[in-house]
């Protein structure tokens, strides 16, 4: 299997452990020490600011609101996911434009917040772009419909992984989705 491939397996299967262990435990986070895959978090968005806390509750879905998830996709955002990721808080924002249609336009959102900083993962992923100015440390990296954007602050990994399908096939340019997270992240934690 090839080095993509093995990612979006990786994302896959992850994602599908979340939901199967929300549907079993409910809401609640988890802590450890368990680190961070290097796989490409899938989210879709638009730019917007949001009230990421960044400096209060370790639960992914106090980080990122719906309201902030429906200003980032630029229409009603859903709950799909709360649960825990073995060593991190996880929160899955959903949306569609019309779900089950041909032309439907499927965005995702997922936050992790791991409580080390040996989770940041800039080095395992290749095309990473270092970013300045978002915590100690910071990437964004993009790979097909998918960006992700991580950082280090205060010894915690925050990871945000923006995705956007659309099942006719034109998904937009995995840097348009990277731009769109990149300004939604920074203009949600200066805020905080």
């Amino acid at each position: 299997m090839q080095r993509g491939s093995t990612r979006a397996f990786v994302f896959l299967l992850a994602a599908a452990t979340a939901a199967a262990v929300a549907a079993v435990a409910g809401c609640s986070s988890s802590s450890g020490g368990s680190k961070n895959s290097t796989s490409i978090h899938a989210e879709n968005g638009s730019s917007g600011s949001g009230s990421i806390a960044v400096e209060s509750s370790d639960d992914a879905c106090t980080r990122v609101s719906q309201t902030d998830a429906t200003r980032l996709f630029g229409r009603q955002a859903s709950q799909l996911t709360r649960a825990p990721a073995p060593g991190s808080s996880t929160c899955v924002w959903g949306a569609h434009t019309d779900a089950g249609a041909a032309d439907d336009v499927s965005s995702q959102l997922q936050v992790r917040i791991f409580p080390t900083a040996s989770a940041y993962g800039e080095s395992a992923i290749a095309g990473a772009r270092h970013l300045t100015g978002l915590g100690d440390e910071a990437f964004i990296a993009t790979q097909d419909s998918t960006a992700q954007l991580e950082y280090v602050k205060g010894g915690k990994t925050y990871v945000f992984k923006y995705t956007v399908v659309a099942a006719d096939g034109r998904s937009p340019a995995a840097s348009s989705l990277a731009t769109k997270l990149e300004t939604f992240v920074r203009a949600s934690t200066a805020q905080s």
